[in-house]
């Protein structure tokens, strides 16, 4: 029976491969029209790319990466841009970059679609809408190296349901490069309650480790200086994370511990309440946004797949009330329009950077808010009880 469960999976994955493929000339077309500006922005206008840059020269001069304010990546992100820049040059590190960042957007689009039984049609228009959000054009408008780093994450973080192992090495490659994927590697390993055992995070997080260990070993002397720089921003920067809202509030949290209590949480809904892998990868990727510390508007890229989910889940609900337990159309209505209203929320974050003159407690509010709409999808996405033909969807591209 499980063979033939693995065979239904692999002919399913490669039916779907042709329509995935099909939506990315409409992601770079959508992106050149809706984001041409900033598609042509010189280097100098490019803050985190000029950054990255920055840090690569220190690098292979030996000096410490972390001397360019504002890098937060690994001492290994920082000399691979160094060889990049080296090798092709300015203009060419830039088309590089937005090939790479238009490429990562469409993996974004395409699984966060995984294990849903989805028409070319809402393929089509979710790499559309994907394509012209704002959170994609703050990317490309700072070369933000988000854009190229979130959906190799997420296809390891799917891998991890089927195969823990290559799922855990290419988790742990992402975040050898930008620890951007510690929670969200923690939360996909969690074991469901009654469902998988203990095998699973063994082989996932050991793979992981394994992958960022010889990575580690670039740089090495420079870890603790990027301990301190992701510890504590320097002023002015734009730094979207909890501990900075709390903050705002009057509430010091030191964001290590919100990262811990946001995973330890995490992995608790997990276990109790993921009833397949494909709602775990979404709360995963979404509780990974809330526990960082360090955040920009296309780091909330990784929420897409419990956005997708919770709409899915609430227009299901609407479309199909429970007539048994009295459940009108107008009620069941509700939270659809809910999930809508925090779906906009999610994509408006770049908001949050337009409050800086405001008073210290309306910043911390304006900071919150994305957050507080990242946690309502993952509760409507696990809430809303799943259609019959959701399964389990162990890989990227499996049917529900």
């Amino acid at each position: 029976m499980r063979a033939a469960s693995a065979d239904d999976r692999t002919r399913a994955a490669g039916g779907k491969l042709p329509a995935a493929l099909s939506t990315l000339p409409l992601v770079f077309a959508a992106a050149a029209l809706a984001h041409r500006d900033a598609l042509a922005r010189p280097l100098d206008g490019m803050v985190d790319l000029r950054c990255y840059l920055d840090a690569g020269e220190r690098a292979l001069a030996g000096r410490n990466p972390y001397g360019a304010v504002g890098y937060f990546y690994t001492p290994a992100f920082a000399y691979g841009v160094g060889w990049l820049h080296h090798g092709l040059g300015t203009p060419g590190t830039l088309l590089a970059f937005r090939l790479a960042a238009l490429l990562g957007v469409w993996l974004v689009a395409t699984l966060s679609l995984a294990g849903a039984a989805a028409s070319l049609r809402t393929r089509a228009a979710v790499a559309l809408l994907v394509a012209v959000s704002p959170l994609v054009r703050d990317g490309l408008f700072h070369g933000n190296a988000t854009l190229l780093l979130a959906g190799p994450l997420l296809a390891g973080l799917l891998l991890v349901g089927a195969r823990p192992a290559a799922g855990g090495l290419l988790v742990g490659a992402v975040t050898a490069m930008k620890p951007m994927g510690i929670t969200a590697g923690i939360l996909a390993a969690t074991p469901r309650r009654g469902i998988d055992g203990w095998q699973l995070p063994r082989r996932a997080l050991l793979a992981a480790t394994v992958a960022v260990l010889p990575w580690l070993m670039f740089g090495w002397r420079w870890l603790p200086a990027m301990g301190g720089a992701t510890g504590a921003p320097p002023a002015g920067f734009n730094n979207i994370a909890v501990a900075v809202g709390l903050a705002a509030l009057g509430l010091e949290v030191p964001p290590l511990v919100v990262m811990v209590a946001v995973t330890a949480v995490g992995a608790w809904v997990v276990w109790r309440y993921a009833p397949n892998h494909r709602a775990r990868v979404a709360v995963a990727a979404a509780l990974n946004v809330v526990a960082l510390p360090v955040n920009n508007p296309s780091t909330f890229l990784l929420t897409l797949p419990v956005q997708v989910l919770a709409l899915e889940r609430t227009w299901r609900r609407w479309r199909r009330p429970r007539v048994e337990a009295g459940a009108s159309r107008v009620r069941s209505l509700g939270p659809f329009v809910i999930c809508l209203a925090a779906v906009l929320s999610v994509h408006g974050v770049r908001g949050v950077r337009s409050t800086g003159d405001q008073p210290l407690a309306l910043r911390g509010v304006a900071t919150l808010m994305p957050f507080l709409a990242v946690l309502l999808l993952t509760a409507l996405a696990l809430r809303v009880a799943p259609e019959p033909e959701d399964g389990d969807a162990g890989a990227p591209g499996a049917d529900g």
